[in-house]
This record gives structure tokens, sequence and C-alpha cells, in this order.
């Protein structure tokens, strides 16, 4: 075969044999010198933004092998750069970032790593020096392009490291999971002079969660791109591994890589009776900014939790003591999220519960005079002053009103251990309008659904709960739909209903003339764009948007099948686009126009399936409550649980879960003293102990938890085996934190101390 030209050559075998762009090897920087800091520099103007901007302050700010600072794109244009060795450049938007840095700017940058600066660039920092789109101006130092199409949309994705970058960087060659949010499909691009590089890793897996286009194939495109360009090193991720710390050992590869340097961070992990302070990282900060980030970061009274818009929808002011919300620089659009029509309710409700927004600068100045719970400061310097302030104050606490409440069974078996469940669990529980009872399969075999108006069935995890019901346990749940009950399947509890003759595994025949799509293949998990239907509108009334977005995680896509008798059941929502399976990368899944709700009567009852999330956000929460209304005939409103200031923080492991787990869970949730936070596995691996007093397993800990934990324990975690059986084989080591409870208070003790 005829190659036409060094760049279609290394377009076609580029990716898999890494040869470089310029014909010869990478070289890894040396370092001249270890005696003295890096001195790193972080760009803070508008275009970065997000919490993977705010890692980069947090990383370059708490390294004892660096010294930081932070540049704006003046800064930059006034030579800034010629006092620095390295420059992290974060995620946002690239074309935002050139506009600010300006022609000038941008050869001020290029001019830097061609006489020996290293760079590090992630997303939107990765687009900034690739050759730009038609019509849009970049750098032009890596000569790789993206290969344009529609928006990807975020996932964890799998890239896939070379031995070559095991060799210059110091990462483990093989797969890694790293967070990816519409960053570059990078393909080479025509040589640039003084410009080596090679591709150190690829994607493994396709994604395309948000659009109506087919799927755009990422699978083998590079993620990872390092070479030199000049005197200089330069390493770019088209993903996000400084957003976890799960994956901040590549982050160390790419500055070992370019500077020569090995580096090491002082993390600090959450201690007790700390405030919990969430940081909005939706603006870009500006170096004023950042460096109250590092002053809030540094402080031993403080837990400091970067959040973004979308994390307060999910729910996580529920969990914090005090919210900050920087000045804003000259990026303030990107605060206008905490301050939309649509973020009314959950601020008020923050506030109303105890909690304080410290904000500044024109943030301040978007905030009504007099706002109860809100400081407004001078500037950013008072933030720390005010925050051990709000520490010492004390919190009234809001009386419960009680009503007589509907009775609704929460089917609780190891398999429906599950974070959303756990929140569906506590959607009802904190209702004056329900009480709530775990249920398990002999309980509904032994008859005991007739007690209660409601049965709730979520996600299984690893079993089928048509098997652990069993013929009896199926025959007793259509019995109690058409003799009056009302059912909600969420996820595998959708599924279990879906009878017909094209369901990939065994439900329970004859309820509703639905059935899911031949073959079941796994979609994997993202949130997903939906539409409501006319149903919805009837049955749920539901009212303004027709499309809205909510979380899919491999619940059943539902089509139509053989009617049933007595049964009335109808399309609630359908989805707009298709999604693949994020982790493996198999063929797309045929979603669109399929169901992903569906509701109505069987018999007497009423019924609703769910093969999407709506609980598992605060946002569309509002969707569980209409459904419960239809479902209960009762008003429902979401009430929570809220973390009352000095409260022990506890991850709470939803990894396998028995009845006897979740109902520790339920009492630890109305027990003040403690903030309740439901964690999975890869939660534990993606930071979310950092911000944990306390990991409590309500049962044994497996094997395949000991690496997630091991940093949580070096840094003076607690661990909590509930154990009443005794089952454990988990030996402490010395110096390691491990407790083991065998009843209720024991916990409780255990996780005081």
């Amino acid at each position: 075969m005829k190659i036409q030209s060094l760049s279609a050559f290394v377009l076609l075998f580029g990716l898999v044999g890494n040869l470089s762009l310029e014909g010869k090897p990478v070289t890894a920087a040396v370092a001249t010198s270890t005696s003295k800091p890096i001195r790193a520099a972080v760009f803070v103007d508008p275009g970065a933004r997000g919490i993977g901007m705010f890692r980069w302050i947090q990383l370059a700010g708490s390294s004892p092998q660096m010294t930081a600072m932070y540049l704006d794109s003046e800064m930059i244009r006034q030579g800034a750069l010629d006092n620095i060795d390295l420059l992290f450049m974060p995620g946002g938007s690239s074309s935002l970032e050139y506009k600010m840095l300006q022609d000038s700017g941008a050869e001020r940058l290029k001019e830097f790593v061609r006489k020996g600066g290293a760079y590090i660039g992630s997303c939107a920092g990765c687009y900034l020096v690739m050759e730009g789109a038609k019509g849009k101006k970049r750098c032009g130092i890596v000569p790789f392009r993206d290969q344009v199409g529609p928006y990807r949309g975020g996932s964890i994705l799998t890239t896939r490291f070379t031995k070559r970058a095991e060799e210059l960087m110091g990462v483990r060659a093989g797969d890694h999971s790293v967070r990816y949010h519409g960053g570059p499909k990078m393909v080479a691009a025509s040589p640039i002079p003084d410009a080596n590089f090679e591709v150190f890793a690829t994607f493994v897996g396709d994604i395309n969660t948000l659009q109506f286009d087919p799927c755009n194939p990422m699978t083998g495109t590079a993620s990872v791109v390092g070479g030199n360009y000049g005197e200089g090193h330069v390493l770019v991720f088209a993903d996000h591994p400084e957003y976890f710390p799960a994956t901040w050992d590549i982050v160390r590869g790419a500055i070992k890589f370019t500077t020569g340097r090995d580096v090491t961070w002082n993390i600090p992990q959450k201690k007790p009776g700390q405030l919990v302070v969430g940081v909005y990282c939706s603006a870009s900060p500006g170096p004023k900014d950042a460096n109250v980030y590092l002053q809030l970061l540094r402080s031993n009274e403080l837990d400091i939790i970067p959040i973004t818009e979308s994390q307060c929808q999910e729910g996580i002011l529920r969990h914090i003591d005090a919210l900050v919300i920087p000045g804003g620089g000259s990026d303030t659009n990107r605060i206008d999220g905490y301050f939309s029509q649509s973020a009314i309710e959950r601020r008020d409700l923050f506030l109303k519960r105890g909690g304080k927004v410290v904000t500044w600068g024109k943030s301040a100045a978007k905030i009504r005079d007099g706002a109860t719970g809100v400081y407004k400061l001078k500037s950013g310097d008072e933030a720390v002053a005010t925050l051990l302030k709000i520490k010492t104050e004390a919190v009234a606490v809001q009386p419960e009103t009680l009503t007589t409440p509907a009775q609704v069974a929460l089917y609780a078996a190891p398999a429906t251990g599950c974070a959303e469940y756990w929140k569906m669990y506590r959607l009802l529980e904190f209702s004056p309008l329900y009480s709530v009872t775990l249920v398990t399969a002999s309980d509904i075999q032994g008859g005991k659904l007739s007690a209660f108006d409601l049965l709730v069935i979520g996600n299984e995890r690893g079993a089928n709960h048509a098997e652990t019901l069993g013929e009896k346990g199926c025959v007793a749940i259509r019995d109690f739909i058409r003799n009056g009950g009302s059912y909600y399947g969420i996820g595998d509890g959708a599924s279990l209903l879906l009878g017909g003759t094209q369901t990939a595994r065994p439900g329970i025949a004859d309820v509703v003339p639905f059935c899911e799509e031949p073959g079941k293949p796994d979609r994997g998990w993202s949130e997903t764009s939906v539409r409501f239907q006319e149903a919805a509108f009837s049955k749920l009334g539901i009212a303004g948007k027709t499309k809205r977005t909510l979380l899919y995680w491999g619940g059943p896509v539902m089509v139509p099948s053989a009617p049933v008798p007595e049964a009335n059941i109808e399309v609630l929502i359908t989805f707009i686009g298709n999604m693949v399976n994020t982790v493996s990368g198999k063929k797309l899944a045929p979603m669109a126009g399929r169901a992903a709700m569906v509701g109505g009567t069987f018999g007497k009852g009423r019924l609703v399936l769910s093969g999407v999330h709506p609980e598992a956000t605060e946002e569309s929460q509002e969707l569980v409550c209409r459904i419960l209304q239809y479902l209960t005939n009762r008003k429902a409103e979401p009430i929570y649980p809220d973390r009352k200031k000095g409260a022990v923080s506890v991850a709470f492991n939803m990894g396998t879960i028995t009845k006897q787990g979740m109902e520790l869970g339920m009492e630890l949730c109305h027990d003040t003293q403690f903030d309740l936070v439901p964690v999975t596995e890869y939660e534990i691996g993606h930071g979310a102990l950092e911000h944990a007093d306390v990991v409590l397993f309500p049962s044994a800990i497996t094997d395949g938890y000991s690496w997630l934990l091991r940093d949580f324990l070096k840094k003076g975690g607690r661990i909590i085996e509930f154990d009443p059986e005794k089952k454990s084989a988990t030996k402490p080591q010395q110096g390691q934190d491990i407790r083991f409870a065998r009843n209720k208070d024991e916990v409780r003790a255990a996780a005081r101390k």
C-alpha cells in the first residue's frame, strides 16, 4: 500500500505503534536540579473552570516540591511565564482561554515552551495547544487536531497507556479509568516545525450520550499525547486525570515527563469537628480568588469540597455546613447558575436549615441585602476568618410536623444496595406522608404485602429479583397490584414486571404489555435526554418542558409486547438518543424512541415502571413526588435529613447491603450526631473518602476494597464493620483504625470516638 504522506501514515498506524510525528523518539525531561522547587503556575482566567481547575490549584499548591502561583492572561502577556518552570492549563473552554490570551499571549505561551518550559493541559487545555478547527485560533504546538463531531457528553472512560508511557512517565501500562467530559478526539494533523510527539494512551470505548446522532467512535483515538516542542516538554490529556485522587498517579507521571522531577502532595484527610465547606467552582476564579482557595485548603479547621451547579442539583448542599461563592473575577456569567430561578428553592432550603453562604465581589452584589445566613465580604481575604466564626455559632433546629402516613414496603435484599435506591428511601422516610418498612422476599412470600399501600423495588446487584422472590413471591406481588396495591419499580425493579417472549430474563408475566429490548445489551451509565409523552401530563401532572435529562444506569429499555387482560398501561417517557457501554465500547445500543418509563393500572391497582433514575438528583426528584402522588393519592414534597453542624461524616458503603445494614442506615439517618452519605465502590475509589471521618461497612469488608482504603487509613481515617454474625476476616495492621461492631449501639460508639 502506498502512503501519500507521513501525516497519513501516522493517522492510520501511529495510534497503535506510537510512532512519533518527526520519526524520532520523544525524550522526557531530565531534572537539572532537585534542590529547588518547581515553579508551577495555574491559568485561572475565564475559560478555565470547574472542579478540574480547582484540582490543579490544589495539586500545585499542596506539593512540597512545587511553589504555586496563579496567572491570568494579562500577567502572561506581561511576561510572567519567564518566571515559572511549569504551566498547568485546566479544562473549561479553549475558545475562551485563547480569547483571553489574545494572539500576543498565545505567542508568549509558545515561546515559553520552545525555550524549555513545561506544559500540561487537560481537556480545554489540550484543545488550546492543538491545531485549531476551521475558523478557530489555537496555539499550534501539538500536531494533532480534534476530529470534529457531536458533543460527546461526560462519563468515566477507559484509557490504555502504552509501554512507552510507562517508560517515559512511570505510569503503569494498560487500562486506567479516567473522567472524561467533552474533550478532544485526537487524530494526527500536519507536522509542526520543532514539534516531536507520540501517543501515550488511547481510548477504549465510545460515548455519545446527549445527542440524536449515531455514536461518534472514540476507540483507538489518542487520549494522552506527549512530546517535545523546541527545548520544552508538553503532555496533554483529552480527559481529566486531575479530577479524582484515584488518577493522580497519572498527573504525577505527567510532571515527571515534563520536568524530570518526582512530586508528592500533602492532601489532608477530613478530621472530626471540621466545618464542611463547599466551594462553588463553575466560574473562573482569577488570581486573587485562587489564592483564597489555597488559604481555605490549608486551614486545619475546614474540610473543603469543590462543587458545581450539577452537584447542587444532586443534593450536595445537604451535606455541607457552608457554601463559598467566589467573587467571580471577570467570569460573572458562570456564577449565574447559583442565582438562577431553578436554584432558588435549593438555596432557600439550605439557608433555612442553618446553612451559610460566604461571598464577596461581583457575586456578593447579586445577592439581596439582608438575606439570612449570607455573609457578604469586602474581599476573599476575610473568608477563612468568617468561616471559623461560623464554626462556633449555634444552629437552631426546625421542629418536624407529622401527619397520617401511607404505608410503604421497601424491598430490602442484598441485591438492592445502590446509592440511588438509598436516596429513594430517604425521600420516603423523611416525608410525613409515608411510613417505610423494609420487607424481604420471605415477608412477601408470607403474605405481608396486605398491610401496605405501596411496594417499591429498586436495582439489583448481580442477583435476580424473580429468582430471589420465587414463584410464590412473584404471585404475591401480582395479586397485591391486582387487588388495589400500588407498585413502583426502578431499574431492575421495573424489569421484574416485564414479561413476554422477548424478555432477557424471567419476570412476572401477565401484568404489563411491555418487555425489555431483545438481548438487553449492557448500555453503561450516564445522564441521558428523555421526552415526556402525553400520558405523563395527564397521569403525573407534568408541566413545563417536554424534554429533560435523567440518570440512566443500565435499566430496561421497554418495547410493547402482547396485550394483557386487566392492564391499561401507557408510555410516560421515551428516550431521545442512543447510548453505548462507555466501559467496554460495545456496539451502539438502540434506545431512541423506546420507553424509558411506563405507567397505568392493572386490575384495581396502579404501577409505574422506570428504566431511568429520577430519584438520583434533587433536580429530578420532583418527578418522583409526582409519581408517588399518582400511586398513593398524596401530594408529596421532597424532605431530606440535613447535616447538623459538627456531625460526624459517615461514608455508608452501599456495595453489598443486608436488611440489617439497611435498618442500621435508617437509624443513623435520624441521629443528628451523624451525617450519613451513601457511597459506592466507584465513589470510594474516586475521592469520596477525602471528606469522611468514618467509613461504615454494613457487612464484612471484601478483599476488593483493601487498596481503596489504604490511604484513608494512613491519614487517620476510621473504618467500622457492622458484623452482627462475626463473619469478618479483616485483620487490622499496625496503625490502622478498624473497629468491629455487633449492634447499633457499638456502631454509634465507634463512630463517635
